[in-house]
């Protein structure tokens, strides 16, 4: 029972880094007609596979392929994604977001908080080098995968089976 409150504590403890995120992963949708998003993870991924093969330092694509494979289920494969990104980019957090949300989702959660720890550093000496509210904003687009992944992680510990989604 002491290791199932270990692992809620560090479960909270990743939600709370990452609440300076806020929103989903905006490269990773299409919009259709009707302003609805909709892009099975599949064809996500097939299509930044394509942008690979014409140029495989793209960030952009290993980023898009990266999160596909997270939606897919195969965190180990997002994982060489991010960090492909990473060598490319190693200064940028919303990388680091989301290796720490790869992390999560491979039952490494004290690997990923040094991430998600490294992520919100990062937005920190961001916002400081910009004046008057203009900074860029590391993510704004983790908070809801990085809740998800925490969640999902700690309720498959739990036995529970994980988070369900609708597609």
């Amino acid at each position: 029972m002491t290791s199932l409150r270990r692992g809620v504590r560090l479960g909270l403890a990743l939600l709370g880094a990452g609440t300076m995120f806020s929103a989903a992963p905006a490269s990773a949708q299409t919009a259709t007609g009707t302003g609805a998003f909709t892009e099975r993870p599949g064809d996500a991924l097939s299509r930044n596979l394509r942008s690979l093969a014409a140029n495989p330092k793209s960030v952009t694509a290993l980023m898009g392929a990266g999160r596909a494979a997270l939606d897919l289920g195969d965190p180990q494969a997002a994982l060489t994604f991010f960090a492909r990104a990473e060598e490319q980019l190693p200064r940028d957090g919303r990388i680091k977001m989301w290796i720490g949300t790869a992390l999560v989702h491979l039952q490494q959660p004290h690997a990923a908080l040094k991430f998600f720890r490294d992520a919100a550093e990062l937005e920190r000496r961001l916002a400081r080098a910009h004046q008057g509210g203009r900074a860029l904003r590391v993510g704004g687009e983790a908070s809801q995968v990085a809740r998800q992944s925490v969640a999902r992680t700690l309720a498959e510990s739990a036995g529970c089976g994980g988070l369900r989604r609708s597609r």
